[in-house]
């Protein structure tokens, strides 16, 4: 077992940290402090193996602390962790005699340090390299130079390299064993070479610093030939007798570039704010993004009114020279897309993502700049370019400043036209300023106002208005933003003393105009007034047509081929269930059409659109399940091209299409039956007249009796057909129970075997839903062809309905039966076997719900009683 070590945790931040290194390893045994003062108490009454220190001091610093724990105690390792820490702090605190260094990010790597300290404190080999402070102390540089970013590097009095971390291969080019052995002057440009040697030699002889030793801003040069801009400090130290120098260089040359950069679109910001068209202002965002951001393929596009298409305004040479100035048209371009969505992107592996302008262009990245609303800067480069975040920072601060200039221009070019327009317009337009006094009227306007030039002119514009509308004007204008306008409605006073509706628009002067006003142009609204007076009148006789009408109307808008709610009246709202809030803005077709009339009811939409009227009959979903409605779809001529608007009218002949099919079925069932049992009657009677042999009395006379039996039953039939269709009070009760009660008094019987498949929670419906089920059931043992017969009822819950089914084993319906059925109308040539499943046919639609039979596996039939959620009562949850 590994004896106990103890640790010294001096932090005055974090008190559990203390806890969470004595975690990392069974061996430790941590004490905790915060302050230096208890850290040198405990260092002189216990005995600690090894200090954890953090970077958590501010009075004395980090080093400070450091400083005087290995002053007084440097038999004992000290390892320090940082919070917020850096290679400077590394190198001080090493340089003031710490152990090791690592930033507390790595704190899972702690116990593997603290164990390397305490090794190397007992003297067990370790090979350590060597640097210095700035203060000239030796301190351990393995633990810290591998994670540096700068580059460490230790030269001897020749300026041979001793030592250099891994950083010199990413800020010169260099491996680190190409380096140690060589002069430092191969990190140098050429010229810098002598004076270097010069520099160090007379500080070895007089001590002389020409250089500024805590920081300094030189170049170097890359393993490539090309200069890199440094900030380096220095430092020094002995070993054995022998001078060292140690330099630590920091690249700043993206630093150096971003203060290049910045400088230029300062001077590029200038030169924007004095062009004064958009052109100009074009080719300098072209230039500024080439020279300053180092994008030399670059172009300004424009989004010119009515056209789908960015059109080239300014392109750089290598743009021009590269693919022309083409013009980027909707859906062929990743920079129509950058347009329409105004962001900001980057785009990588330009070939391979599509819409490509041109799909075999040499550009591998591109950088994507909205300018303003109608302006995109593109910048490409034919490299897999990684764009540093200044870069699209710049890029984005040129696009502002160039959107600023783009608009004064637009401003400027808008003030001379109006300028123009208003010393020629035909328009009555005046000009006010900040008081609200007239200095400039045009002759339309003095002569609307029925006064001269001189007595409009320094007018008030409260002069000619009512209190109220002045107070409103000021409102208005007191809230009105540059580039803005707003419109006021007035009724104007003219020196006849009449009053004329007028609607005056207001919009602030541009700032070249050099007065701070508004410019407000006069219309006569007076024809307008009586119009809407008129049109409001015919609105509210149309609205309370429409509200008041029995039926379901909807006003809707058919845009791209979909009937979108505007309004729907009560009797709507009554009949589907659905409150206006909930459908208007949406397809009616979601609400209303089931899915299977999904095709018919986008013809009848597209027929609405072309401008035709419609009237058909349909089934839709309403509050009660399935209806039938004479729908009549009656289009509205508009002028504003968005969507055809139309009114849908649904009358509802659900009922009287059930009666009218009823009566038609049940004429032929009573004709064809009736009429073919009794010519049997008939034909046996006419035989029993002329036989006297007692056996054939007896056989003819029992089949008249079962024929006057069936047309008894076929009358019973109809008779309870009437009365369930009739019964419009009829409750509702669960589903569960109507079957129970339904199949109990056929357990009974030997020849019939009813099996129930009822699970979960079902909803309460229509009990009329018993006699239904009666029906299929007394149908399968009518026509069964085995004792016993067997009927299944199984309850199913698809989406958004009930589903019963109803199985039997007999020999099948007939093809010719199914087809009557579903069809629900019988010719003179195809009758139905009696009423049974006529019965369960219009009970079932009545109730809003569908039948559909289909063959049972491996004989017999399933007849399918489908009702929608809306058509039955579901329990509270």
């Amino acid at each position: 077992m590994t004896d106990p070590v103890r640790l010294l945790v001096v932090d005055p931040v974090d008190g559990a940290f203390a806890e969470r290194i004595g975690r990392l390893d069974d061996a430790f045994v941590t004490v905790a402090v915060e302050r230096l003062e208890d850290a040198m108490a405990a260092l002189g009454g216990d005995h600690v193996h090894c200090v954890v220190c953090t970077d958590g001091f501010d009075r004395p610093d980090p080093v400070a602390v450091v400083g005087a724990i290995a002053d007084g105690w440097p038999e004992i390792p000290v390892v320090v962790t940082a919070r917020d820490g850096s290679e400077r702090l590394a190198t001080d605190v090493l340089g003031a005699g710490a152990t090791d260094y690592l930033p507390l990010s790595d704190e899972d790597r702690l116990a593997e340090r603290i164990w390397d300290a305490l090794e190397n404190q007992s003297g067990e080999p370790r090979t350590v390299e060597t640097a210095v402070t700035s203060e000239g102390t030796p301190v351990p540089l393995e633990s810290v130079a591998g994670s540096l970013s700068e580059v460490l590097v230790t030269i001897d009095e020749d300026s041979t390299v001793q030592y250099v971390n891994d950083a010199v291969r990413e800020v010169f080019g260099y491996d680190p064993a190409e380096v140690v052995g060589s002069s430092l002057t191969m990190l140098m440009p050429d010229r810098f070479h002598g004076p270097h040697h010069e520099g160090v030699a007379r500080y070895l002889d007089t001590g002389d610093r020409a250089l500024d030793w805590s920081s300094i801003e030189l170049p170097g040069e890359h393993a490539d030939g090309h200069e890199i801009d440094l900030e380096i400090s220095f430092g020094e130290f002995t070993v054995a007798g022998e001078r060292h120098f140690t330099g630590l260089l920091r690249d700043v040359s993206p630093l150096v570039e971003r203060e290049t950069a910045l400088s230029d679109l300062y001077e590029a910001s200038d030169r924007l704010l004095l062009a004064s068209t958009p052109e100009e202002i074009a080719e300098i965002t072209a230039e500024t993004a080439s020279k300053a951001l180092d994008l030399p393929i670059t172009g300004v596009y424009r989004h010119e009114p009515g056209l789908e298409a960015l059109v080239p305004v300014a392109t750089t040479e290598q743009a021009r020279a590269l693919f022309g100035e083409p013009t980027l048209a909707a859906g062929e371009s990743l920079a129509w897309e950058t347009f329409e969505n105004g962001e900001t992107r980057v785009i990588r592996d330009v070939a391979e993502q599509g819409p490509v302008h041109d799909p075999e262009t040499d550009i591998r990245t591109e950088l994507q700049v909205p300018v303003g609303d109608r302006w995109l800067l593109v910048s490409g480069s034919r490299e897999d370019r990684q764009f540093d975040d200044y870069q699209i920072d710049f890029a984005e601060l040129l696009s502002t400043t160039a959107a600023a200039a783009f608009e004064s221009a637009q401003r400027e070019a808008e003030l001379r036209r109006y300028e123009t327009i208003f010393e020629t317009i035909d328009a009555r337009v005046a000009v006010l300023d900040a008081s609200g006094h007239v200095r400039m009227a045009n002759q339309a306007l003095c002569s609307f106002l029925g006064r001269s030039e001189d007595g409009v002119l320094g007018s008030s514009a409260a002069d000619f208005v009512s209190e109220a509308d002045a107070k409103r004007i000021r409102t208005r204008l007191g809230s009105l933003e540059s580039g803005e306008s707003t419109t006021v409605e007035v009724t104007l006073t003219t020196a006849d003393r009449s009053s004329v509706p007028c609607e005056v628009v207001f919009a602030p002067l541009p700032e070249a105009a050099q007065l701070n006003g508004v410019v407000a142009v006069v219309h006569d609204i007076s024809e307008r007034r009586e119009v809407e007076s008129e049109l409001q009148h015919q609105r509210d006789r149309f609205v309370e047509l429409f509200e008041n009408v029995p039926d379901p109307v909807v006003e809707a808008t058919i845009t791209d081929g979909k009937p979108i709610v505007e309004s729907v009246n009560d009797a709507f709202e009554e009949t589907f269930g659905y409150d206006a809030e909930r459908v208007v803005g949406n397809s009616l077709n979601e609400f209303v059409l089931p899915p299977e009339e999904g095709d018919a009811g986008v013809d009848l939409d597209r027929k609405a659109a072309a401008g035709e009227l419609v009237s058909a009959e349909v089934r839709r979903e309403t509050a009660g399940g399935i209806r039938y409605f004479l729908f009549r779809g009656i289009p509205v001529t508009s002028d504003d091209g968005e969507g055809t608007p139309a009114f849908g009218v649904y009358t509802d002949i659900t009922d009287q299409r059930l009666r009218q099919r009823r009566l038609g079925v049940l004429n032929r069932v009573l004709r064809h039956n009736i009429r073919n049992d009794m010519s049997v009657v008939l034909g046996r009677a006419n035989y029993l007249e002329e036989t006297d042999d007692p056996d054939d009395l007896d056989t003819h006379a029992e089949a008249i009796r079962r024929m006057a039996e069936d047309v008894v039953d076929l009358a019973e039939g109809i008779r309870t057909a009437e009365q369930a269709l009739d019964r419009e009070d009829a409750p509702s009760r669960p589903l569960a129970t109507i079957i129970d009660q339904t199949v109990e008094p056929y357990r009974q019987r030997e020849d019939t075997v009813v099996r129930t498949t009822v699970g979960g929670s079902l909803p309460s419906i229509d009990e009329r839903i018993g006699i239904v089920l009666e029906a299929l059931i007394e149908n399968a043992i009518e026509h069964g062809d085995r004792e016993p017969t067997t009927v299944e009822i199984a309850v199913e819950r698809p989406d958004h309905r009930i589903a019963i089914e109803v199985r039997d084993d007999g020999p099948g319906l007939p093809t010719e039966e199914r087809t009557i059925l579903e069809r629900q109308e019988e010719t003179p040539l195809e009758h139905g076997q009696g009423v049974g499943l006529w019965l369960v046919t219009w009970l079932v639609t009545s109730l809003g719900g569908d039948v559909e039979y289909a063959d049972n596996e491996p004989r017999g039939s399933i007849v399918r009683l489908s009702f929608p959620d809306n058509a039955v009562s579901w329990p509270e949850a």
